[in-house]
């Protein structure tokens, strides 16, 4: 009993740390999931959200919320399945800067937005300007404004727009009827103001590229390294069972050496005593 009652012992003992390693490799691996999705999502938001900017697409704007809700929603999922404190931690602060993230990209948004009115603005004048019989020095003066302006979107250099309010002050000298002279006026300002909001929009990109890939190597940081504690989770528990297995094996083998001694040893003991009483020796039982 004591033999068979160890190697059943044994055997449960093995059976308890396989299933103990299994659930602590399946909850770490969950935890990793949920990181890995989250980076991946705030990756796509990232992409789309710098599509946007670039494009003012609105399919791009409702995909780039669409992402970060997601991500947040896989951060909320690790933060209620947490296997530990440092985990826990670590992603209640990445849902806070994603949620910082976002609300970068609204504020870029809302540059963007006075940006299209303005330049929607400067269309209408554009054609009403065409409309107007000019002559060819007023119509390269705006033709030049215009090309700046566009040169000013294309490579970022805030010194081309001066270069196109020097082409609409020019065109004001050279303009004769009211109409033409109030075009000019109109679009001058919307040049003024394109001065104020085209730095902002600059900073802005800047900032929402930067926060971003501050972010997104933090979720692949994270994501890589729980994906790491998995890997050593599961090569724990297996390295546990192996061992506890070969224990086991072990002190069976000795115990059925040890049962197979005995018995061997009482059969012979009892083979002699009975060849001993049959030939009529009684010594033992003296």
């Amino acid at each position: 009993m004591l033999g068979f009652g160890s190697v059943l012992i044994l055997t449960a003992i093995v059976a308890a740390i396989g299933i103990g390693g299994i659930n602590r490799y399946s909850n770490i691996a969950s935890n990793a999931l949920h990181m890995s999705w989250a980076d991946a999502y705030f990756i796509e938001a990232r992409m789309n959200s710098r599509n946007y900017v670039l494009m003012r697409n609105d399919k791009d704007y409702q995909r780039t919320v669409l992402m970060v809700d997601s991500a947040k929603m896989q951060l909320d999922l690790l933060i209620s399945s947490a296997v530990s404190d440092q985990i826990l931690k670590n992603a209640v602060s990445f849902k806070e800067e994603v949620d910082k993230y976002l609300t970068v990209f609204e504020d870029a948004k809302r540059i963007v937005d006075e940006e299209v009115v303005l330049l929607d603005r400067m269309k209408v004048l554009a054609n009403e300007f065409h409309q107007i019989h000019t002559t060819t020095r007023q119509q390269y003066c705006f033709m030049n404004a215009q090309v700046n302006v566009l040169r000013t979107k294309v490579f970022y250099d805030l010194s081309l727009l001066s270069v196109a309010k020097s082409s609409i002050q020019e065109l004001k000298e050279l303009s004769s009827s009211n109409n033409l002279i109030q075009i000019t006026d109109q679009y001058g300002k919307a040049i003024d103001e394109l001065s104020v909001i085209e730095p902002a929009m600059i900073e802005k990109q800047a900032n929402l590229q930067k926060y971003g890939f501050d972010i997104e190597s933090k979720l692949n940081s994270e994501s890589v390294n729980l994906n790491n504690i998995a890997l050593q989770t599961k090569a724990s528990a297996s390295g546990g069972v192996i061992f506890t297995s070969l224990v086991a094996l072990i002190i069976g083998l000795v115990i059925s050496l040890t049962i197979t001694f005995y018995f061997n040893s009482s059969f012979k003991r009892t083979t002699k005593l009975a060849q001993n009483y049959a030939s009529g020796d009684l010594t033992d039982l003296v």
